[in-house]
Order: structure tokens, then sequence, then C-alpha cells
């Protein structure tokens, strides 16, 4: 069940936030056109899920994107904020996408104490423990695991929902109990997967 609204959320340019709460992470699961948001209480409650959909293009898309980010989180702090970064298989619009997720970044690193990034692939390991899973099965998986039913089958409200989780492991380690939750969470901690050590061959031999 979804807590209060501790904001109160005029979208455009103005906030008045009305209750300051300490959370216990925050996830955003970016994109141009639907941006999932989720406040988790450092008990794993949800206080905040919210769907940002833009209806407009260009320039105003992104003031509109940075403004309400902002005032959605404005009543909200926490140690942890983990953003889903970028599909290495994302070709549609891919300057439009740093875009947004730049302003991503700098409204979290305004709430958070630490920033964090996971891969697509990261997060749906950590949620179902297949880093291959469909959309259909974070929505389940989400559901069953956790039992959070407020999603209403969204995808993008689920993904937020995941980073969310990862943030909170990330702040206490001993939430995670299975095997692929820690090890997507010791990934994150080390900046991300190990990379294939690369050998460079001279007159010499090999470096």
């Amino acid at each position: 069940m979804v807590g209060h609204y501790h904001t109160r959320v005029i979208y455009g340019s103005y906030c008045e936030v009305t209750i300051s709460t300490a959370a216990g992470a925050i996830g955003v699961d970016q994109s141009a056109n639907h941006t999932g948001v989720c406040v988790l209480a450092l008990d794993g409650k949800v206080l905040l899920s919210e769907l940002i959909e833009p209806k407009v293009r260009g320039t105003a898309r992104l003031v509109y994107l940075y403004d309400t980010l902002r005032c959605v989180l404005a009543g909200y702090t926490a140690p942890v904020g983990v953003w889903e970064s970028y599909s290495m298989g994302s070709v549609n619009q891919p300057f439009l996408l740093g875009e947004v997720g730049g302003i991503v970044q700098i409204v979290l690193a305004s709430r958070c104490t630490l920033v964090e990034k996971s891969s697509p692939k990261a997060l749906k390991k950590f949620v179902t423990g297949n880093a291959s899973a469909s959309k259909s099965q974070m929505v389940s998986i989400i559901k069953t695991r956790w039992g959070e039913s407020f999603i209403d089958d969204d995808d993008n409200r689920a993904d937020a929902y995941g980073l969310a989780q990862i943030g909170r492991h990330l702040s206490d380690p001993s939430l995670s109990q299975v095997r692929a939750q820690r090890e997507v969470v010791s990934s994150i901690r080390a900046g991300g997967p190990p990379r294939k050590k690369r050998s460079f061959r001279t007159n010499n031999g090999v470096l």
C-alpha cells in the first residue's frame, strides 16, 4: 500500500513541501516519456510511487521533467538514490536519453547522500535472479516477493521500486539474502561488472 505523499506537487515551477521525511532509498527509472519514481522508508514500506509522463517535447520536456521530479522528491532525503543507466541496445534518440539521465542525476544528488546507477540487466537480476527476465516477469515477482500490488502492472513503477530496493541493500548489505542480490550489490559497489583484461602485443611480447 502506498503511503502518504509528503509533497504537494504543482507541476511546472512551484513546490509546496508539507513534511520533510528521511527515507531509506529512492529509485528512478528514467525515460523521456515514462519516468517511474519510488521512495522507500527505512523498513522498506512504500512512501511514494509516481509516474512522470511529459506531454510536451523539446526543451519544454526537459524543463517539465526537472521541475516535476524535483517537486516529487522535494519532501524526501535518503542515504542512497539509484537510477537505471542507459541500455546499450537503445538506439532511439540516444542524446535525449543522455539529457534525461543528467537531469535525474542532478535531482537525486540534491536529495541523496550517495547516487548510484544500475544497468537494466543488473536490475532484472536483482529482482528476479535472471538478467534476461521480461518486463511482465519483473512486475509479477515484485508483487509476489515483496507483496506490492500498487504498481498495477506498470513496468516503469516496478523498475523504480526495484531500483529503490537496490538502494536499501546498498545501505545495508545484510538485507541481501539471495545470491543474485548480493552479486548485484557487490558489483555496483565496485563500480560495475568486472571488465575483461585486454592484452596488447608489442615488439617485445604481450603486455
